[in-house]
């Protein structure tokens, strides 16, 4: 994340396979998103993260190779 008063916010580097981070501002909404490599334990990785969040601050289909986190001002 680069810009005004943006200092010191960074995303960590993806795991090997997985596609580089995206952000994204559009109607939907603003979000960040990774794709992960089609493979059992990526998936595996990505159901695991999801169970931190509720459906309402990032979206993981179970089996889905991309994981999409929302961001919220405030």
């Amino acid at each position: 994340f680069q810009g005004t008063n943006n200092q010191g916010r960074y995303l960590p580097p993806p795991p090997s396979g997985f596609s580089e981070w995206t952000y994204t501002n559009d109607t939907t909404g603003v979000y960040i998103q990774i794709t992960a490599p089609p493979d059992a334990a990526a998936i595996d990785a990505l159901n695991r993260l999801m169970n931190r969040y509720t459906s309402v601050q990032a979206v993981h289909t179970t089996g889905s190779l991309t994981f999409k986190a929302w961001i919220k001002n405030g």
